[in-house]
C-alpha cells in the first residue's frame, strides 16, 4: 500500500515498480522479471532481471520508447531483447525498431532501423 505525506511524496520509490512481464531470459526453466520502473514522457524505464531462486540478479536497465520483449537470438546466454517504438495514435507510418543484447554484464543498444508501416491510408 503507498504511504504518501503531506507534501505528496511516497515511503518508496520501489512501490511503483511493478512486474511486467516474466520471460525465461536465460533458459533455465524459470521465469525471470521484466519491471517496469516509470515512465518519463514516451520513453519508459524497464529494468530486467534473471533470477536464482528468490534473489534477482540486475543485468539491464532500458530507458527507451518501445514495447519491450524477448526475442529469439541470444548473446552470452541471455536472449536478446527489443521491439518496435511505442506509437501513441492507431498507426504510425514509421516506426523505429531496436533490439538490446547482453554483453556478459549489462544489456547494451546493439541495432536499431526505421520501418515504414503501411497504416491502410490512415495518416496521423
Amino acid at each position: 500500500m503507498l504511504k504518501y505525506h503531506p507534501d505528496g511524496k511516497i515511503d518508496d520509490w520501489r512501490e511503483f515498480v511493478t512486474i511486467h512481464a516474466t520471460p525465461d531470459l536465460d533458459g533455465d526453466g524459470n521465469a525471470d522479471q521484466i519491471r517496469f520502473g516509470g515512465a518519463t514522457g514516451m520513453n519508459v524505464r524497464v529494468l530486467l532481471y534473471v533470477m536464482r531462486g528468490r534473489c534477482g540478479h540486475h543485468v539491464g536497465t532500458i530507458d527507451a520508447n518501445v514495447t519491450l520483449s524477448p526475442l529469439a537470438t541470444s548473446n552470452r546466454g541471455l536472449l536478446d531483447v527489443g521491439g518496435p517504438s511505442a506509437c501513441p495514435v492507431d498507426c504510425c507510418p514509421e516506426v523505429f525498431i531496436r533490439r538490446w543484447k547482453f554483453d556478459g554484464a549489462r544489456y547494451q543498444l546493439a541495432d536499431e532501423h526505421a520501418e515504414r508501416r503501411d497504416c491502410g491510408g490512415y495518416v496521423p
